[in-house]
């Protein structure tokens, strides 16, 4: 195998965000985008569904979720909504504006060490849920 010819990628995308303020916007834009549709991803898939499935959860189009998913597409904060309700999760952003997209509950038994450690008492949680917690 040959020897690099120029820097590493890493090394470029550093220097040029070092330089040029537009291009470090756009990295940042495409950081957030990229972080909520893999988040969006990896709960559907935690969750058991396919994009058809939560499109008919969601009523969003399957073609739309799956641009959603790719980064292709930003959804507005309405279509947000609606996916996240029918996945039944919640999106939070930290104070580097990172996203994060996690389960508004855990079934019982199904905690990980991510979610053990959140309080989820007042996330929304399902209607069954809700009324077994109230008995």
């Amino acid at each position: 195998m040959s020897a690099p010819v120029g820097p590493s990628h890493d090394h470029y995308v550093a220097d040029r965000r070092e330089r040029d303020p537009a291009f470090n916007h756009a990295y940042d834009d495409a950081s957030t985008t990229m972080d909520l549709a893999l988040g969006l991803t990896d709960l559907r898939e935690r969750r058991g569904l396919s994009q058809r499935a939560l499109a008919e959860k969601s009523g969003i189009k399957q073609p739309m979720i799956a641009r959603i998913e790719r980064g292709s597409q930003v959804p507005k904060p309405h279509t947000l909504l609606r996916i996240l309700a029918a996945l039944e999760g919640v999106r939070t952003m930290g104070p580097d504006g990172s996203i994060h997209v996690s389960p508004a509950y855990q079934p019982t038994g199904a905690r990980d060490e991510q979610t053990a450690s959140t309080d989820t008492s007042l996330l929304p949680q399902p209607a069954a849920r809700q009324a077994a917690s109230t008995r």
